[in-house]
């Protein structure tokens, strides 16, 4: 893996702005690309970092080369590449 990597996580039950999961869970409506959340929900994203329930507020954080990341089951999550490779 090269670069570093932006992650956006979001905690079980908490849907990230812009996403909807059906009951089941089995589908999920959401935006076309990871470019079109950015651009259309960023500022809701932004405003939910400081939810008065810490419990419900995305957690981020940047992972350089040859760091490695675990991804709970259940946490919606976004990868943004912030460098070339």
């Amino acid at each position: 893996i090269r670069g570093r990597k932006r992650w956006i996580f979001y905690p079980p039950g908490v849907n990230p702005p812009g996403v909807f999961p059906s009951p089941s869970g089995d589908d999920v409506v959401m935006p076309i690309s990871l470019g079109e959340w950015f651009l259309t929900h960023w500022n809701d994203h932004v405003r939910e970092r400081t939810n008065p329930d810490k419990s419900k507020r995305p957690l981020e954080c940047t992972v350089n080369p040859g760091e490695i990341l675990f991804v709970p089951h259940g946490w919606w999550h976004c990868v943004l590449n912030l460098d070339d490779g």
